[in-house]
């Protein structure tokens, strides 16, 4: 099961490595952007046997139905932490293995002309991981900055400045 964000390339980061392994597939994308799945299923469809790389479209029922049933016997989804969780009790009935990559990763940019206040503001609502992606340009005043305001997000956060271009 694939999220939203990056569908076609988190779609391939599941089924590349399972078919490598000689497995058949069964792919359901996030119902909001299943497009680009559907078009990697169709070209997939040309080269592979039938019955190989499978796609179902559908809400979260679908992904409940498909988790429950008896033959997959892996289970891979990208999504929330309640999505995550749901996932691995459905599973669990099944003793079916289990992977899981949950919650957001989404980084904060902070440009040379940002208010690093409602930076580290807007950074304090996001969960888990969180990157700090620094322009080039702000400097290491900026940066001492942002790791100030980042300090108070809570206790165990953690933090990853990276200084580059505006284009990495």
């Amino acid at each position: 099961m694939t999220p939203w964000n990056y569908p076609l390339l988190m779609a391939v980061w599941k089924w590349a490595p399972a078919l490598a392994a000689g497995n058949t597939l069964v792919l359901k994308p996030s119902d909001t952007t299943p497009v680009s799945t559907l078009l990697m299923a169709r070209i997939m469809g040309s080269v592979l046997p039938p019955g190989v790389f499978n796609v179902v479209c559908g809400e979260r029922e679908t992904g409940e139905l498909m988790v429950g049933h008896p033959t997959p016997a892996m289970v891979s989804i990208t999504g929330s932490v309640r999505a995550g969780r749901q996932v691995a009790e459905g599973a669990a009935a099944g003793l079916k293995r289990v992977h899981l990559e949950l919650g957001g990763k989404a980084p904060v940019v902070v440009f040379a002309d940002a208010d690093l206040a409602t930076a580290a503001d807007k950074g304090k609502h996001r969960q888990g991981y969180k990157p700090v992606k620094v322009a080039v340009s702000v400097g290491n005043g900026r940066i001492r900055s942002v790791l100030f305001y980042k300090g108070e997000l809570r206790k165990g956060a953690y933090v990853d400045i990276y200084v580059g271009s505006n284009f990495d």
